[in-house]
């Protein structure tokens, strides 16, 4: 199994979501597979996702 790719951004960053909009990363976790983020976003709160797949950017 390959090793999950580390996120380009980190905590305290901004991030922008397609779905969820823009937020700040509070928290990055290694899981076996991937990096769990957690991000308190301006319009929805705080949500949990996978960088893999959240497809997260810095701005």
């Amino acid at each position: 199994m390959p090793a999950p790719e580390t996120p380009s951004y980190d905590v305290g960053s901004r991030v922008r979501h397609v779905k969820f909009g823009d937020g700040v990363v509070i928290a990055i976790e290694k899981a076996p597979r991937d990096y769990k983020v957690t991000v308190d976003f301006d319009e929805c709160g705080r949500k949990v996702m996978y960088a893999g797949f959240a497809k997260l950017k810095e701005i």
